[in-house]
């Protein structure tokens, strides 16, 4: 036994192939307080950078089963002389998604720098339609390798919301399926470019309208003349951000002429929903909350005062992920 803790621990192979670093990979910033590394990421995409922070290489999982254990890389002593090392993690990096430097190089280069790094969404204009896969970031951490044998873990946060979004007239009945175009639409603006940094701060300061990439409509039976019973819908979004709270958006359209028949701050909505920490039985944090949760389902049940007209469109209530939040003031 005590042969073998000095093997695991001290390499004396010339090559030090068998010494190295293990990368352990956690997410456990969710609303179960557990780590869902596997099954939920996929893809994973390392990046070191040496002390000073100058890039030195890159390791690439296609899936889990590439990893040890389904969680973990090893990077080998072959491929680094005893030091101290940053890495930055990526995982579900994919054609949605640039991991470049300044120079919007990405294949980093032996001139990046760990301070020209950004991780952003990739899109053509400030309004996004198409749907997208969840995205995972592990800021830098760092680690020290003395020519043996050693474990770092890296802890993922998710940074893309899923928002699954219906608009429900209060007087509908039962609902059947129609193929008539939803009446009403939807849209979630934010304040950020989808744009971060190595430590996961925003770096853009820039307006982004996030619209469905599916919407459907259905119809009530008790009043087949009313076709907008309900509208229901799927969006992304990038990460939300507390500190930028007034300056989010959920809007209300109607589908037709485009016109904004409803607007509310989306981080005061969110935020009335917040639950208790199962840790120490407080609120938990608002960017905490945004950080875990990621998954929203919000429905938005509405009147109009003359069937069909939008021109008569006012919300009752709001249901977030089971919390009911009425409107003028009434309360939660």
């Amino acid at each position: 036994m005590l042969m073998l803790l000095f093997i695991v621990s001290s390499c004396i192979d010339d090559t030090y192939e068998d010494c190295g670093v293990y990368l352990e990979f956690i997410f456990d910033y969710n609303m179960e307080y557990a780590d869902s590394f596997d099954p939920q990421v996929g893809v994973v995409d390392v990046y070191i950078f040496d002390e000073e922070g100058n890039y030195l290489l890159s390791k690439h999982a296609d899936s889990r089963a590439d990893l040890i254990n389904h969680k973990q890389m090893f990077i080998s002593g072959k491929e680094l002389l005893p030091g101290t090392y940053q890495v930055i993690t990526v995982g579900g990096l994919s054609e949605h998604f640039r991991f470049t430097d300044s120079y919007d190089t990405e294949s980093l280069s032996g001139s990046s720098a760990i301070e020209q790094i950004k991780l952003e969404l990739y899109r053509e204009s400030n309004v996004v339609s198409h749907e997208f896969p969840h995205l995972w970031f592990g800021v830098t951490t760092l680690f020290h390798y003395q020519s043996d044998i050693s474990v770092c873990p890296v802890y993922l946060i998710r940074n893309t919301n899923r928002f699954n979004v219906a608009l429900q007239n209060n007087k509908a009945t039962q609902l059947l399926q129609t193929d008539t175009p939803a009446p009403y639409t939807f849209e979630i603006i934010t304040p950020e470019g989808g744009i971060y940094g190595r430590n996961n701060e925003p770096l853009v300061k820039e307006q982004v309208s996030y619209l469905p990439y599916y919407l459907e409509s259905t119809y009530s039976i008790a009043a087949a003349e009313e076709p907008a019973g309900l509208v229901a819908g799927k969006l992304n979004t990038m990460r939300l951000l507390a500190d930028n709270k007034e300056e989010y958006s959920i809007v209300v359209r109607d589908n037709t002429s485009n016109r904004e028949l409803w607007n509310y701050n989306l981080m005061d909505l969110l935020e009335k929903t917040r639950p208790f920490s199962p840790m120490d039985g407080t609120l938990i944090p608002l960017q905490e909350y945004l950080d875990r949760q990621g998954e929203w389902n919000i429905v938005i049940l509405y009147r109009e005062e003359t069937p069909g007209d939008p021109d008569g469109f006012a919300v009752v209530s709001i249901h977030v992920n089971g919390w009911i939040v009425w409107l003028n003031d009434i309360g939660i």
